[in-house]
């Protein structure tokens, strides 16, 4: 049997247990936590921080923690901490957070043509606050445009 073959089999089973053993507001809470923990991780990198600059572990995961969640706040001076590539970054993970990873992975489906499937349903259902499942992807395509609208016309406006 071919390592590629085995792969694909290795990645069915452990889908097929996700599925079955753990509920959807569980795998929410573990896609948070590792956005939140991939942030975390660019926050460290020097690519994105001032030369020379200092922050404790509990204020950059703060941080995290805070552009996932859309909230903004902070504990230290943004422009003394990161460069302007962190401030994309920051700009990025604030996108994300607002959108939200249930919405932004529905949008990928979407647009790939891919079918979505009841438990994803459950998991948009649930991550947005949904009272039931039926028109659940029509309310993200339109939701999606409208913001992207928004969002390119403000760009306009301000550029």
């Amino acid at each position: 049997m071919s390592w590629d073959r085995k792969l694909r089999l290795f990645f069915r089973r452990n889908r097929t247990f996700l599925y079955q053993h753990v509920s959807s507001i569980q795998i929410i809470v573990i896609y948070y936590l590792l956005v939140t923990l991939l942030s975390l991780g660019l926050f460290y990198l020097p690519f994105f921080r001032q030369t020379g600059s200092d922050a404790s572990f509990i204020d950059l995961l703060f941080m995290a923690v805070s552009t996932i969640s859309v909230t903004g706040l902070t504990t230290f001076p943004i422009n003394k901490i990161f460069n302007q590539n962190g401030i994309i970054l920051l700009t990025i993970l604030f996108q994300v957070g607002g959108l939200g990873i249930m919405m932004i992975s529905t949008c990928f489906f979407i647009l790939s043509n891919k079918r979505i499937s009841v438990k994803q349903r459950q998991m948009i259902m649930t991550d947005m606050n949904q009272p039931r499942v039926s028109g659940i992807v029509n309310l993200i395509r339109t939701t999606f445009l409208i913001l992207i609208s928004f969002q390119a016309i403000g760009g306009l406006l301000f550029s």
